[in-house]
């Protein structure tokens, strides 16, 4: 089976979103999130403000000059993860960015892109999955070949094809 795709910026943001929802299932606690940390204390920081007001002396500017440093924190923190995302983003004229050739056959996979050729027999893969609008054939834990369902003529076909292959190679184990 032949696949010419041909991906864009917008494939790799695709991708990497899905593995950030899948690291964070993996790590989930409410503790580690920052976000979550920082309401936390914000609703504690009112709940005495409020107590204050009850028991005696609440000063609104002082409420005023704390409500705006937390906005000030929440805003450094939003622009600073924006910042942190873009210099990983692939180049126009990197291997990610433009036209992919690949060849299945019962071997394995074949691969020609810009800058590159490869094969790969099916036991190198580590995992196939289906998941959010991707076929991702993984090569490594985060490493994987995106093939976008939008870009495929037949997505089912090519799924039920590497699947049986894979599966075929891995000793009949079902997939993950």
């Amino acid at each position: 089976m032949e696949i010419v795709i041909n991906l864009d910026k917008e494939d790799w943001k695709k991708f990497v979103r899905y593995l950030g929802r899948e690291l964070s299932k993996a790590n989930r606690s409410c503790g580690k999130d920052f976000f979550f940390a920082f309401f936390y204390w914000m609703i504690v920081g009112l709940i005495i403000l409020l107590m204050q007001k009850f028991v005696g002396g609440f000063h609104w500017p002082t409420a005023g000059i704390a409500f705006v440093v937390f906005v000030f924190i929440l805003l450094f923190l939003i622009i600073d993860r924006k910042r942190n995302k873009n210099p990983f983003e692939p180049s126009a004229e990197g291997m990610f960015v433009g036209e992919h050739k690949f060849i299945f056959d019962e071997r394995g996979a074949q691969m020609q892109g810009k800058g590159y050729e490869s094969k790969y027999i099916w036991t190198a893969f580590k995992k196939i999955e289906r998941a959010q609008g991707m076929i991702l054939i993984y090569v490594d834990t985060a490493m994987a070949f995106i093939f976008p369902e939008t870009k495929l003529s037949n997505p089912d076909e090519f799924y039920n094809f590497i699947a049986k292959h894979y599966s075929k190679a891995m000793g009949g184990q079902p997939l993950e």
